[in-house]
C-alpha cells in the first residue's frame, strides 16, 4: 500500500514510522525500512530485480525513485513452542523454546548484525531505544526473525 500514512500505531501503543509505504500479509507488517520520508507515495511497482519503483507527489510537485529493499529484514511469526518476553524490553529478553536453538543474532532493519552469541534463555542487550529483529538459529542452520522493541 502507498499513500500519506506516516506512522503506524499498534494495539499495544507502540509506534513505527512507515512514511507512506507498508505491506501486510495478514500476519506480517513490513514498513520497508521506514518508507520514503517527506513524500506521499501514490504508485508502487516491483521490478524484476526485486527493487521497488515508486512515485507520487503533493500539489503538483511530483517525484519518482527506486528503492533497493533486498537487505531489509522480514519478520516471521513465532514458531510453535517459542516465546519471547518481555517485549518491549529494557535490558534483556527471556526466550522459551521447545526447538533446539544454538545461536542468536540481533539485527537492525537493514540486516546489520548488532549482537550475536550462543543461544541462552536470557539474553542481555545493551541497545538504544528502537525496533530490532531477534534471529534465532537452530541446529539445522534455519532461523526465524522476530521483532523486539527496546524501550
Amino acid at each position: 500500500m502507498g499513500g500519506g500514512l506516516k506512522e503506524i500505531t499498534y494495539t499495544d501503543g507502540s509506534t513505527e514510522v512507515c512514511n507512506g509505504i507498508v505491506s501486510y500479509s495478514g500476519i506480517i507488517l513490513n514498513t520497508f525500512m521506514g518508507g520514503v520520508p517527506q513524500n506521499d507515495i501514490e504508485a508502487i511497482c516491483k521490478l524484476e530485480d526485486g527493487r521497488l519503483l515508486f512515485g507520487g507527489g503533493v500539489f503538483g510537485s511530483g517525484y519518482t525513485g527506486i528503492a533497493d529493499l533486498s537487505t531489509s529484514v522480514v519478520e516471521q511469526p513465532l514458531a510453535t513452542g517459542v516465546s519471547i518476553a518481555p517485549n518491549p524490553f529494557i535490558d534483556y529478553v527471556l526466550i522459551e523454546s521447545a526447538v533446539n536453538m544454538i545461536q542468536y543474532e540481533v539485527v537492525n532493519e537493514l540486516g546489520a548484525i548488532l549482537a550475536r552469541g550462543v543461544f541462552e534463555n536470557r539474553i542481555e542487550l545493551e541497545l538504544p531505544a528502537g525496533i530490532y529483529f531477534l534471529k534465532l538459529i537452530r541446529s539445522d542452520q534455519t532461523f526465524s526473525a522476530h521483532k523486539i522493541i527496546r524501550q
